[in-house]
């Protein structure tokens, strides 16, 4: 073999590897991915409500939840519903991205504060999850990694909105699931459902009932009371 020849096989072999894996992917749905994360990187502040249902093995775990939001990595959280564990409700818990998560809740009546880690096993629901895997940052992660595939499914509302269902596999899935699937509002591009599955099993669904976007958030938002 000539020199030449090795190094174009070398090179070809190279550009092969470096390829992401996006081009797998269908173009409207990439597309549809690209206007997400342009539309993300906009946007500074969310204030909303938000519902999760996580299953496993049969059982299920609901909430419904107050959500705020503050790039760069501001969250605050107040469950109002989780007919599964009653004890849980009026609990607000308030992260700053860093190891530890400042929690009020109440025993017996009684105001309680602590500071766990965000992975400690009592802020887990059924599948062990914890607030970083379960955070908009590991979705936008997901997104952006040049490893994910995706395909276009179609159009859908929610909340009487046109959406574009957008389906998402790749190596940064939730723990101990394969696949996602992303509501996209054709308006803002922004995620308002999402759902990750566990096999057939609709392991995890997110999904917005009430929102606003770059709205001024309460100076208190991010303090617990």
């Amino acid at each position: 073999m000539t020199p030449l020849r090795s190094l174009l096989i070398t090179s070809l072999a190279a550009i092969t590897l470096a390829t992401p894996a996006f081009a797998a992917s269908d173009p409207r749905a990439l597309q549809a991915v690209r206007d997400f994360l342009a539309a993300y990187e906009a946007v500074q502040t969310f204030e909303g409500r938000i519902k999760t249902e996580t299953r496993l093995d049969g059982r299920s775990q609901t909430t419904r939840s107050q959500l705020w939001l503050q790039k760069p990595h501001f969250t605050a959280l107040k469950i109002v519903e989780a007919p599964q564990t009653r004890a849980a409700e009026g609990t607000k818990l308030v992260w700053f991205g860093e190891p530890t998560v400042q929690v009020q809740t109440r025993f017996f009546g009684f105001p309680i504060k602590a500071a766990p880690r965000y992975d400690d096993p009592r802020l887990a629901g059924l599948r062990g999850w914890n607030m970083r895997e379960l955070s908009i940052v590991s979705a936008v992660a997901m997104a952006r990694d040049p490893r994910s595939t995706f395909k276009l499914i179609g159009p859908d509302t929610w909340l009487d909105r046109p959406m574009t269902v957008v389906e998402a596999r790749g190596p940064r899935m939730l723990p101990g699931t394969e696949r996602q699937l992303l509501w996209l509002d054709d308006q803002l591009k922004l995620p308002f459902v999402m759902e990750s599955y566990d096999g057939q099993e609709r392991a995890f669904r997110i999904e917005i009932e009430k929102f606003k976007f770059d709205a001024r958030l309460p100076r208190d938002t991010f303090r617990l009371d």
